[in-house]
């Protein structure tokens, strides 16, 4: 029996408008643009240019080509990133280099890159793991002359790193507004510079593509409605907790099945134009975005200490302006303590970064570890600090190391 009422790993996860939305690019109704979302946008990330993209890795591609990369290129990515991001730079043409990992923040350092830049290297792409940042000033001073620097910040939106935004240094930086994301307009994403070329060749890119498909619109808005039902507070105990668990008795995590990009797919299928409906779906969040990245900062904050006066090991931030998505604990029977979090109602996930191999064969140990032990801690607007602790207690006390 259950000690206390079921608690899913995201919620809310629809949001306001995605119906109207929908139907107005189903329809071919601009219903508004994305001028204002991205004015403000680029006020809020305090940045000189917001450009709204059909996917972070849209705007990914936009930028490699703007600053000059071509096939053949070399990239260098984290050990430790989506799989998603390494597939779609090889599906270019590129060559994917990879950087060690900090093994207590999992981001890329001065060090690591400058051992993994080589004389074929055209750009670095660090990683703000789960919303914590890389230490950009020191990677920046440790770029050789001629290598660019994007940043992916698909999970850092809003992030502030060295005293800076994310996005200031370099090219600039790509944010997703997929599910589960700080922003979420279904898919999309936009890109953050001071660089008006770079914002100018990112809209040129833009124009060039091709819209979404209505039957990828279509199950966008349905997943999104899908999942904000499922993940109700009545409703969840009832039909999608039980689901989870009956899935889980066969060794699948159900919600990571149905959601996340494993990187298996066509990873050039992301490459879309935008629906100019999107722009005011995103616009309305910007309104409670200040408010709600400072309740997730100070629950990490707390979590963090819970984990700390209990001895277990954990993703540790990188500074007060990260903006974390997850927090991620390690533990060496990450997949036992799971299924016992889940009989505890608490409902997690196994981290879906991926330890990635370059192409020259070349792997990390850290980031193989982080990936096989890591265990996300959810920080949504439901989550009750105390009573998630109270229920990790329980279920270490359950779980052989």
């Amino acid at each position: 029996m259950l000690a206390f009422s079921p608690a899913p790993r995201l919620r809310p996860t629809a949001v306001p408008g995605v119906t109207r939305a929908t139907l107005a690019a189903l329809f071919d109704r601009p219903h508004g643009g994305f001028e204002a979302f991205e004015a403000a946008a680029a006020q809020l990330l305090e940045t000189r240019h917001a450009v709204v993209v059909g996917s972070a890795r849209a705007g990914l591609a936009a930028i490699l080509t703007h600053v000059g990369c071509r096939a053949g290129d070399e990239i260098v990515v984290p050990s430790y990133t989506a799989p998603c991001v390494p597939g779609f730079l090889r599906a270019l043409g590129y060559r994917v280099r990879v950087a060690a990992i900090c093994p207590r923040r999992l981001v890329i350092t001065a060090d690591t890159v400058a051992a993994a830049v080589s004389p074929r290297t055209r750009a670095v792409i660090p990683t703000h793991v789960e919303g914590v940042t890389a230490p950009m000033a020191e990677i920046v001073a440790a770029l050789p002359p001629g290598v660019a620097l994007i940043e992916d910040a698909a999970h850092a939106f809003g992030a502030h790193v060295d005293g800076q935004p994310v996005g200031s240094r370099g090219a600039g930086a790509v944010h997703s507004f997929g599910k589960g994301k700080h922003v979420n307009t279904g898919f999309g994403g936009l890109v953050a510079t001071d660089d008006a070329a770079v914002a100018a060749a990112t809209r040129a890119a833009r124009a060039t593509l091709q819209p979404p498909t209505r039957l990828r619109l279509l199950s966008s808005a349905v997943i999104e409605l899908g999942a904000a039902a499922a993940t109700h507070p009545r409703l969840y105990p009832l039909v999608l907790h039980p689901l989870i668990r009956a899935f889980d008795r066969f060794g699948v995590d159900l919600p990571t099945l149905l959601f996340e990009d494993k990187g298996h797919g066509d990873p050039l299928a992301a490459i879309n134009q935008p629906p100019a409906a999107w722009g005011g779906l995103a616009l309305k969040q910007l309104a409670g975005f200040p408010a709600e990245r400072e309740r997730r900062r100070h629950l990490a904050r707390v979590l963090r200490d819970a984990l700390v006066a209990r001895g277990l090991r954990h993703q540790e931030a990188n500074a007060p302006g990260d903006h974390p998505l997850f927090l991620t604990m390690f533990h060496p029977n990450r997949d036992g303590l799971r299924r016992a979090l889940l009989a505890e109602g608490q409902d997690t996930q196994p981290t879906w970064m991926h330890s990635i191999t370059g192409d020259d064969g070349a792997h990390d140990a850290v980031a193989d570890a982080a990936a096989r032990d890591g265990l996300y801690l959810p920080l949504h607007a439901g989550v009750d600090p105390e009573t998630l602790m109270r229920a990790l207690d329980r279920a270490i006390m359950r779980v052989p190391s």
